[in-house]
């Protein structure tokens, strides 16, 4: 399977439509969805669009029901329009009409070298984001697979181990420059934990790709 097949253009209002379909049933989602980046635009607020949604630009992923973005601190003061729900450290959660929003602040220097090195602008049906890389994605996944372990999230730990492996399968990044990348911002019994997890990956791909595959003719 080559991943080309996935480089198509990717309508972000109608992801987040299908994933909350349940919550939010009424039309006013694409219109809100595009004043939101209008809003960033007219605000002259730098932003990258990370999480599941970017994930979306490199692979068939999981659909998803908010948007992720690296903005400074600054940038949020000035989103008025943006409800706040919660701060956690470097992490703020909020609500712009009927959708999720998720800002990971540029004071953490992790989020702060991902905003200025991972950065591509990638074209959506409503208009061209400043996106992640798949080096960035990847550099995020594993940079808060700690977390998840700490905090028993099965589910959320499974799923970005998974977002890791489709990318590790289709990109085939140097893993030993990505813990380059990451050792100065992590303790160093995390990045091991990390180093076995993603050895634990290859050898799934590694399986994948000489199991069950079909005879040769």
């Amino acid at each position: 399977m080559e991943h080309e097949d996935f480089h198509k253009t990717v309508k972000i209002s109608k992801t987040i439509r299908d994933s909350i379909l349940s919550r939010a049933r009424n039309n006013s989602l694409p219109r809100s969805l595009s004043r939101f980046f209008s809003m960033l635009d007219k605000k002259e607020i730098r932003h990258l669009l990370v999480g599941g949604m970017a994930l979306l630009q490199y692979v068939k992923a999981r659909s998803t029901g908010d948007i992720d973005l690296i903005i400074s601190e600054y940038s949020l003061e000035k989103l008025s329009e943006v409800e706040i729900i919660e701060r956690k450290d470097d992490l703020v959660f909020g609500r712009y009409c009927e959708f999720e929003v998720n800002f990971f602040l540029t004071r953490n220097p992790f989020f702060d070298k991902i905003l200025e090195q991972c950065a591509a602008d990638q074209r959506f049906a409503e208009k061209v984001i400043s996106c992640a890389t798949v080096k960035g994605l990847l550099l995020l996944k594993l940079y808060a697979l700690p977390s998840c372990y700490r905090e028993s999230s099965f589910i959320r730990a499974g799923i970005y181990e998974n977002d890791i492996a489709m990318l590790i399968y289709y990109y085939k990044p140097q893993i030993s420059a990505l813990f380059e990348e990451l050792s100065p911002y992590m303790e160093e019994a995390d990045v091991a934990g990390l180093r076995e997890i993603v050895a634990d990956i290859e050898k799934r791909i590694e399986r994948f790709r000489i199991c069950f595959q079909p005879a040769q003719k």
